[in-house]
């Protein structure tokens, strides 16, 4: 990573959440589309790409395939994660209990069951509230 070059937002990533939804993560399409959209961003020679949604580390593959080695991809999620668990253990708020309840927010409007958040998540959801939200409202 070059640190004299300026960063900038080059891409929304709009379009590409669908493909995570419906599981087409080696799908050829998705490499077909992966290739379209990243393609003007190597035309800048961009030397990292941040995969700043939660969806796209699913398509990492893909987008690794489509970059190249030469691009450095950064994957928020885990950092975030391993953030969270220090800042809970530093303020006495981390619970080691094995059910809890589990609020989820979604911006779509066609929200998954419960059923479908567990097979996405691998585990099994005891208790949960699926709601919808608006980010203009955040």
């Amino acid at each position: 990573m070059n640190n004299n070059q300026p960063i900038g937002v080059l891409d929304s990533g709009r379009g590409r959440i669908p493909l995570v939804e419906e599981e087409m993560f080696n799908h050829q399409i998705t490499k077909i589309i992966a290739k379209e959209y990243l393609q003007p961003l190597l035309k800048k020679r961009i030397d990292t790409l941040v995969l700043a949604c939660t969806h796209y580390p699913l398509l990492k593959r893909a987008i690794k395939k489509t970059v190249g080695k030469q691009v450095v991809l950064i994957s928020p999620g885990k950092m975030t994660a391993k953030s969270l668990v220090k800042k809970f253990k530093n303020r006495k708020l981390s619970s080691y209990q094995k059910r809890g309840d589990i609020k989820l927010y979604f911006t779509d409007s066609d929200l998954p069951n419960t059923k479908e958040v567990e097979k996405y998540l691998g585990k099994k959801i005891y208790s949960s509230k699926i709601r919808q939200v608006s980010l203009d409202k955040i």
